[in-house]
């Protein structure tokens, strides 16, 4: 297991990606699995479909239903409307269109940070 933050403070100074080509050195990897940020699972698409390296990414967007009825997690992939909380929320991370993905999460902002101040910790 190969930890990275961006500061060095614990693993390796860097980030998800730098790991991974440590371990795309040393071994043969067939699939990859990246949850956690848009940004972070997008640079890992981009790498590993240069090197024809089967990804998933997990997309936990926003969730309001869990039918799909109110479209807050919608998402394209491969030119086709899905609901992150219906049929995923794991996709083919090649097929994401993480530009629209990455719009479409600003779009909820405000209302983030408005629950986010809210809590009760």
């Amino acid at each position: 297991m190969l930890i990275t933050t961006n500061d060095g403070s614990a693993g390796l100074k860097g980030f998800v990606t730098d790991a991974l080509l440590k371990v795309l050195e040393r071994e043969k990897v067939i699939y990859v699995l990246a949850v956690g940020p848009v940004p972070m699972m997008k640079a890992v698409s981009e790498m590993t479909r240069a090197l024809h390296i089967a990804t998933y990414v997990s997309l936990n967007a926003i969730m309001v239903d869990g039918t799909g009825m109110c479209g807050a997690c919608r998402v394209t992939v491969g030119g086709e409307t899905k609901f992150a909380c219906f049929h995923g929320p794991d996709f083919d991370g090649h097929k994401v269109d993480f530009e629209n993905l990455t719009k479409r999460q600003k779009m909820f902002a405000k209302q983030e940070k408005i629950a986010f101040d809210n809590m009760h910790l």
